[in-house]
């Protein structure tokens, strides 16, 4: 015999009752938690003040410094002749128009000149932004930097990239070879 189904709705709405109330103790058992935590460190650490007699903590290895960012030998950069052949090329970007659209409203950042990225900029910037990085890296660690071997590994990566062969994630679209990673160095969460 079936649950009539008002006995039904009853029931679901007795449980979700209940995991409402079992996630709101869990909640205040943690806020509790967290004051008492907050309770018991020094005042210094209170108000995120850090004490005077403590020294700055030294910067990691691997983060970019300032002079090595601004340093313009140091960037990568594919070669302006590749990319100019990419500019007139329409990109199969597929779903009848609608990809093209999340492409402008999600990854297409406004440029120095006041326009939108086309989809060849975004490559380029993401490329270019890719590699500064594995540049950035290599000579920090006194490996050896190949200009030219990388540069022939940019631009396939570029031509993928453009036809939709592989794509970085999302993030990695939006924020690769902005001033995020170039000029703030903050490569971590891409």
């Amino acid at each position: 015999m079936q649950t009539p189904p008002f006995r039904r709705q009853a029931c679901l709405l007795w449980r979700s009752r209940l995991t409402i109330r079992r996630f709101s103790s869990q909640a205040s058992r943690l806020d509790t938690l967290k004051s008492e935590r907050k309770a018991a460190r020094p005042d210094s650490l209170n108000g995120c003040q850090a004490d005077s007699s403590q020294e700055a903590l030294p910067k990691p290895s691997d983060a970019p410094t300032e002079a090595f960012l601004r340093d313009k030998e140091h960037v990568f950069r594919l070669d302006d002749s590749f990319v100019i052949g990419y500019k007139n090329r329409k990109a199969p970007f597929g779903f009848n128009g609608l990809g093209e659209l999340v492409y402008h409203r999600t990854y297409s950042r406004i440029k120095e000149d006041g326009t939108n990225e086309r989809w060849h900029d975004t490559v380029q910037r993401v490329v270019d932004g890719t590699f500064n990085m594995q540049k950035g890296w290599v000579r920090r660690h006194g490996l050896g930097w190949d200009e030219a071997k990388a540069q022939a590994q940019a631009q396939e990566m570029f031509e993928r990239i453009f036809n939709f062969k592989f794509l970085p994630p999302g993030r990695g679209l939006w924020a690769m070879g902005s001033n995020l990673t170039e000029e703030r160095g903050i490569y971590a969460a891409l």
